[in-house]
């Protein structure tokens, strides 16, 4: 069985707090953005809710696996 390079997972706490704010600075220009839309177009609150929670999960999904899957996937051997 072929050994699997895992050093990518003992990064230092400095490169782990950079990835947290590049993704919440991310989700905070979505909302801000979502708000700036609710402000110019009026909707009921209840579309609002259900707009926003899928628009800023949609987005958290798109880089975690534009980012992320192909960086762990090429440390883990598949190419």
């Amino acid at each position: 069985m072929p050994r699997v390079d895992l050093s990518f997972m003992s990064q230092g706490a400095e490169v782990i707090r950079n990835h947290i704010l590049i993704i919440g600075g991310i989700i905070i220009l979505v909302i801000g953005v979502q708000l700036i839309i609710y402000k110019l177009i009026r909707m009921p609150r209840w579309l609002e809710k259900i707009m926003f929670t899928c628009v800023t999960i949609g987005v958290f999904a798109l880089v975690v696996v534009s980012i992320y899957i192909p960086g762990i996937a090429t440390k883990l051997g598949l190419n």
